[in-house]
């Protein structure tokens, strides 16, 4: 059915750290993708509901992964079944996270959550602001399945991670997805790729994978070639990923050569 699927982060790949919106260019590039017989996997730990704005020019051409994988969209419906967190751990991993000087984001199917009656800080703030945001005294008020947990630090985001991939490790991904949090997951966005792949029946060796964060690791290690974008930290230069500084350059010249 397809070429070859190319798997895309959003944050730091597809949009450059303070943009709020997909340049023409990408989504020009999606077109001439579709045009060309590809096929172009949206992979975010974003939430869907501020996930598919961005990409509403091309909804019907691409597939959205949302929350690291956990839930995968192609044409306004479920591709996959969502992975979740399972409910009894639900209030455990929220009250460990606030002790050990967190604030937990709860990504759930009807919108993010936060604990309500919280000192905030200049991140957290941002989150506590969004449209989509809901607050809860108790996990049991949230609505709907919760795909996945962030971790927002405050200084302390290194001393936070050891401590929950100690406690919670066995059951979930853990990964830095970002300047002071990271995110909490049933799965990851390597398994995603493999998944919507398989769905497709395209072969490994025709999927192409750009990242640049740690929880993009996973994604460019299951592709048949995985990109680190030029702006990824230095410790993920480690040599295991192909270099790229121009996303569409770099996607256009694959099409070009295959």
């Amino acid at each position: 059915m397809y070429k070859g699927i190319f798997f895309c982060d959003v944050d730091g790949t597809i949009l450059p750290h303070g943009d709020e919106a997909v340049s023409p260019r990408i989504l020009s590039l999606v077109r001439e993708a579709t045009d060309r017989g590809y096929l172009f996997c949206i992979s975010s730990g974003r939430i869907i509901s501020t996930l598919a704005p961005l990409f509403e020019e091309v909804e019907d051409l691409v597939v959205l992964s949302a929350c690291n994988g956990c839930m995968i969209i192609h044409h306004g419906t479920d591709l996959i079944p969502n992975h979740t967190i399972e409910e009894r751990h639900l209030g455990p991993l929220s009250s460990s996270l606030l002790r050990w000087g967190a604030i937990p984001l709860l990504s759930a199917t009807s919108g993010l959550y936060m604990p309500s009656g919280l000192d905030h800080s200049t991140k957290s703030l941002r989150y506590a602001l969004k449209d989509v945001t809901r607050f809860y005294r108790e996990v049991e008020e949230i609505e709907g399945e919760v795909l996945q947990f962030t971790g927002l630090c405050s200084g302390n985001l290194e001393a936070v991670i050891d401590n929950c991939r100690s406690a919670w490790d066995a059951f979930y991904r853990i990964t830095i997805t970002g300047e002071q949090m990271f995110d909490i997951c049933p799965t990851d966005k390597g398994e995603s790729l493999t998944l919507v792949r398989e769905h497709f029946a395209v072969e490994r060796r025709w999927t192409w994978a750009f990242g640049d964060n740690e929880n993009d690791i996973a994604m460019l290690e299951a592709a048949g070639a995985g990109y680190l974008m030029d702006g990824a930290h230095a410790d993920l230069h480690d040599g295991r990923f192909v270099r790229c500084t121009d996303l569409v350059a770099t996607i256009k010249e694959i099409m070009d050569r295959e």
